[in-house]
């Protein structure tokens, strides 16, 4: 645990931080267990704060809720996670985001919803092993497994999905416009769910039979000094080998392929383009909702703003995978690079003490370097075939 000193008074902050990034940074301070000057004080808006400094650290503002002040205190005392009423690390996020997106990306169309449908299941999730479902009618509660909350978290996910695509295939609406307007929607009914409150006793009652949703954060193969590999890892590598191997090696993979290629020339080919694209999009719904519930067990709590522009951070990995904004081209292999390049940049960032605000700046700019890079690639290999044909002439 690092060393820290600590009084009440006020500070004007060198650095104002959200919450994500004030907890980012105070991670990697205990990491290096730097000795700590931690003040606690309130704002101009009598909001309760905490200012954190060190040697290596400059200082920055950590707005305090009343959660996140306990957790603040059993984290510099205890060395013990809590809740900080933050969203978890993006820079760990590698997801089944990444997955659903590439598949969606490689039709040409593009899913903004993923973010508010993780954090929509993790509220759905999280209200029903804290809460329960209430039936007013009868006058009784009922709890669910943990199984059987994740099927119908998934299921959920499935459903938007389809929502998604049937607008999107059989209505002929916009990809951008559908899932930006389910996005908003998505959020919405994150925070209608608690009023915008956090769900933080999410571990269940062994009485009422809810418990296990905290396997989903668990490790397997710690033996000795080696810590373990945490189970959402191993999710994610099972889904993207088996996303892989459909996307190489079946019918359905060729057709989304074709599909983003060209869509009348595979439709003229006999291929059902209105399925496959909705079937794309259940898909992804179904990577967020699961994604949602790993995430819930990681941070301990669900909160309606988890995954909050998550769905920049899946269309940066996929890009930067080598899959086509334009569609018809990408790969899982990819995406998963793709992914493990945007956590490097997002941890050496946050290591250098860049604040979240900016490192937004830089993510957006390496998406737009990436789609560059893919249209230069494709005007070049357009032009070379022009070259050939001409040649044959």
């Amino acid at each position: 645990m690092s060393n820290f000193n600590y009084n009440f008074g006020t500070e004007n902050a060198v650095r104002v931080y959200d919450n994500q990034g004030a907890y980012n940074t105070l991670q990697e301070m205990m990491k290096r267990n730097e000795q700590l000057i931690v003040k606690f004080y309130g704002s101009k808006d009598n909001i309760p704060c905490v200012w954190i400094e060190s040697a290596r650290v400059a200082g920055f503002k950590y707005q305090l809720k009343s959660a996140s002040y306990q957790g603040l205190l059993d984290y510099l005392f205890k060395s013990k996670e809590a809740d900080f009423d933050t969203n978890p690390k993006e820079a760990d996020v590698l997801n089944e985001n990444d997955i659903g997106m590439t598949y969606v990306i490689i039709t040409g169309g593009i899913d903004l919803s993923v973010g508010s449908v993780v954090g929509l299941v993790g509220m759905i999730a999280g209200g029903l092993i804290q809460e329960g479902l209430t039936l007013k009618f009868a006058g009784v509660t009922l709890y669910f497994s943990v199984p059987a909350i994740t099927v119908i978290c998934i299921i959920i996910g499935i459903i938007i999905g389809i929502v998604n695509g049937a607008l999107i295939a059989k209505c002929k609406l916009a990809p951008f416009i559908v899932t930006l307007g389910t996005m908003y929607i998505g959020r919405g009914l994150a925070n209608i769910r608690s009023g915008g409150n956090t769900f933080s006793s999410i571990k269940g009652q062994e009485a009422l039979g809810n418990v296990g949703i905290m396997q989903f954060d668990s490790r397997v193969f710690a033996v000795g000094g080696f810590p373990g590999i945490p189970i959402a890892a191993i999710l994610f590598l099972i889904l993207a080998v088996i996303a892989a191997f459909v996307l190489k090696k079946t019918p359905f993979g060729w057709h989304i392929l074709a599909i983003g290629g060209n869509e009348k020339a595979a439709r003229l080919s006999g291929i059902k383009v209105e399925k496959n694209i909705i079937l794309v999009y259940a898909i992804s719904g179904a990577c967020s909702a699961l994604i949602g519930l790993v995430t819930m067990a990681q941070i301990a709590a669900s909160h309606p703003n988890t995954g909050d522009t998550w769905e920049m951070n899946a269309i940066a990995a996929v890009v930067l995978g080598g899959t086509s904004m334009a569609g018809g081209v990408g790969t899982i292999g990819g995406t998963v690079i793709g992914a493990f390049v945007i956590g490097i940049i997002n941890d050496g960032m946050t290591m250098c003490g860049v604040s979240e605000f900016w490192q937004k700046v830089i993510k957006g700019l390496v998406i737009i370097l990436a789609v560059l890079i893919d249209q230069f690639q494709r005007n070049l290999q357009a032009k070379m075939a022009l070259q050939a044909r001409n040649e044959n002439k």
